[in-house]
């Protein structure tokens, strides 16, 4: 093979060549619990077992933090839980870790000329270094919240999305960020592909296209919702991840939410009206987007898809879900999406007992103890995963345990385990926030998935109308019940509320200083009078249910990060903020006092509303 790719004198030896896989303990901090003697992920829960907390702050899964680097030896695995870049290499089998700012949650992995990037999601930056070189990264501010990342090679730029719709580009190797375009909210993924930048939003799933030299708008694309016969079943939500695909393409990992009456009683979330039988109300499908249309594959398997991974040729895709075996890694003909019918209903492909589109999925030899967050597929055409707790590296049919202690936390795992309804909390509450679905619950109507992000701590009754009274029964009603979960004593209900507050709020960007204060003014203003319930730091969560003219009594919701939250309303039927000060959707004068508001005063109070 070619030369390490790591200076050995820097380097952590990992296993020796041996016959069998091998794993070497690293040892674990003082405090840490030792994964080694914890059973499965989601085996534990309603065990009775002690429940644990994280020695270090831990927020939801992400996903989509590994990197196979050209060389075919370098592996690039972005740890956001233990706050570091660990880089492996496949020949010496040794490994080294990069520290990065505590806290600031590494995410996306990108190469470019002779470097690599690393997203740091919580402070806002890039990290950019030399895979062979000992030297600590640099760190470029770029936005509040950077999520995605990709190199433009013919400008020699790198470009950023960002939750708050900025995408920035990094000239060279040290430039500074430059706004270039403004796009809608809830950024997730770039894709660099020819004169062609792709962008997605993440519960949306739109795919915006635009020029690689102006970032003009040339088109907008999203998985189609899928049917039975003439009626919808269900649309699209959650692109989880999307990246380079064949001809110009991209691959996305999604899931599809139903559409049709969910029945809100006990198993009513696993009751699937899906025609194939998949499970649940929350299903999984792999789309294949050019500017000319869309092809999906629905998944008939359990779990989320963190991540999705395509090999250089452009011939196979791998992606990580949940069988009834347990949670595992396969493989699949990439082809078998790229050839599907542009823009029809797929039907029954894609279950496990049938094939995938005439094709059979195939199972990778990884056995996992934990959750596999994140894949890639080298350039030699093996596939590497990365299992976040404990931290452990798949590759090469060796299992690589990477150190840096335990991380696990009894509410993260509750809040991410799969029911036997086939979803978890995380199905419908992504990275902690929603999914932006409206539901239709026979007996209730129309409700949109509730934003968890920021917390719920002293905002009981809980639900729309606030008729579950307290944390646990909510437990009780929905996860364990609606859900089919496994049965939580009060410790572990607990400690899912715990890590539920940990969520933290969405940080916004502020596009206008000017017209933010000028709706400042207006909300917290006697005539408006909005503070009367959204008042506070919280900008509401008064314990009380209210009819405000929007067809019943609901509870007043913190407005914090409101501009992640479209639509707006119980019901969703405000696509924008703007749409929300309708009288026919949002309540006219009984919702606060704005209808005496210019459509300039408006848009002011919109971007207060956006600022926070």
């Amino acid at each position: 093979m070619k030369k390490n790719l790591l200076s050995l004198s820097v380097i952590v030896f990992v296993a020796a060549c041996n016959d069998e896989p091998p794993i070497r303990d690293f040892g674990f901090e003082p405090g840490f619990v030792d994964p080694g003697t914890m059973p499965g992920f989601g085996t534990q829960l309603g065990q009775g077992l002690p429940v644990v907390k994280s020695a270090l702050a831990v927020e939801p899964i992400t996903g989509g933090t590994v990197r196979a680097l050209s060389d075919n030896l370098g592996i690039v695995i972005a740890d956001p839980d233990r706050s570091r870049i660990v880089i492996y290499d496949r020949d010496s089998r040794q490994m080294r870790s990069l520290p990065v700012p505590t806290g600031s949650q590494p995410f996306r992995v990108v190469e470019h000329a002779g470097l690599v990037s690393v997203v740091l999601r919580k402070t806002g930056e890039v990290a950019t270094f030399d895979p062979h070189s000992t030297d600590a990264p640099t760190r470029r501010a770029v936005c509040a919240m950077p999520r995605g990342i990709d190199y433009d090679a013919s400008a020699d730029r790198l470009i950023v999305a960002c939750a708050g719709g900025e995408l920035v580009t990094l000239l060279g190797p040290s430039g500074e960020a430059s706004v270039a375009a403004r796009l809608p909210t809830d950024l997730r993924d770039v894709v660099v592909s020819g004169d062609i930048v792709t962008v997605t939003r993440l519960r949306s799933t739109d795919a915006i296209q635009l020029s690689r030299l102006d970032f003009s708008r040339l088109s907008t694309v999203r998985p189609q919702p899928r049917t039975r016969g003439p009626v919808v079943i269900a649309e699209p939500t959650v692109a989880w991840r999307t990246v380079a695909g064949p001809s110009g393409g991209t691959v996305m990992v999604h899931q599809f939410a139903q559409t049709l009456p969910v029945e809100p009683s006990p198993g009513g979330y696993g009751a699937s009206v899906d025609p194939c039988g998949g499970s649940g109300i929350v299903t999984n499908a792999i789309s294949f987007l050019t500017a000319g249309g869309v092809r999906t594959l629905p998944i008939q398997a359990h779990g989320i898809p963190f991540d999705v991974a395509v090999d250089s040729a452009g011939q196979r895709a791998a992606f990580v879900l949940q069988d009834p075996v347990g949670q595992r890694v396969f493989t699949i003909a990439l082809s078998t999406v790229t050839d599907a019918p542009e823009g029809e209903d797929p039907g029954c492909n894609g279950m496990f007992g049938g094939g995938f589109g005439g094709q059979q999925l195939e199972p990778e030899n990884i056995q996992p103890t934990g959750v596999i967050t994140s894949v890639a597929i080298t350039p030699d055409g093996a596939v590497a995963a990365f299992q976040s707790e404990p931290a452990v590296l798949f590759i090469d049919g060796r299992t690589v345990n990477l150190g840096g202690g335990s991380v696990y936390d009894t509410g993260r795992e509750a809040f991410h385990t799969v029911t036997s309804a086939g979803l978890a909390c995380a199905s419908c509450h992504a990275e902690g926030g929603d999914d932006g679905h409206t539901w239709d619950f026979s007996g209730m109507g129309a409700r949109r998935t509730q934003n968890l992000a920021g917390g719920i701590q002293d905002s009981a009754p809980f639900h729309w109308s606030g008729d579950m009274p307290d944390f646990g029964f909510l437990v009780q009603e929905v996860m364990m019940g609606r859900m089919q979960g496994p049965q939580l004593g009060t410790d572990e209900i607990d400690a899912l509320k715990g890590f539920i507050d940990s969520v933290p709020q969405y940080i916004p960007s502020v596009a206008d200083a000017a017209a933010a204060q000028r709706g400042r003014d207006i909300f917290f203003g006697s005539s408006a009078n909005c503070a009367s319930c959204h008042g506070g730091t919280a900008l509401g969560h008064i314990q009380q249910a209210f009819d405000v003219g929007t067809g019943g009594q609901f509870q007043v919701p913190s407005l914090k990060g409101v501009a992640f939250r479209g639509p707006f309303l119980h019901n969703g039927c405000a696509t924008t903020l703007q749409q929300r000060f309708d009288r026919t959707c949002g309540g006219g004068d009984l919702h606060g006092r704005t209808e005496q508001l210019s459509a300039s005063e408006i848009d002011d109070l919109v971007a207060f509303l956006e600022s926070n």
